[in-house]
């Protein structure tokens, strides 16, 4: 049974602090890339490297938001078998 928002407030409190830093992380990104244009710098690896380590972290808030769905923060003994079988494909890289 997949869970909401609403109806996993445990899953919910993981959820906030990444939602919150990830703004702060696009933010601070969008600063860096405004003030790089403003004094009309180009980019350097160092900028790339900022954008591939801000989808990875937005990819991760991601897989949290998906395994919240799916049962993390609700106790185990509430989760049907196939529940936590989906939660484990979800939570895990591959």
């Amino acid at each position: 049974m997949p869970y909401s928002f609403a109806q996993n407030p445990e899953g919910v409190a993981y959820f906030i602090p990444a939602v919150v830093f990830q703004a702060i992380a696009l933010v601070t990104v969008a600063l860096r890339i405004w003030s790089r244009r403003a004094k009309k710098l180009r980019l350097e690896i160092n900028d790339y490297a900022i954008f591939v380590a801000l989808v990875l972290s937005l990819a991760a808030a991601g897989l949290l938001g998906a395994s919240i769905t799916v049962g993390l923060g609700v106790h185990i003994t509430e989760i049907d078998i196939a529940d936590i079988e989906t939660f484990a494909i979800v939570s895990t890289p591959q």
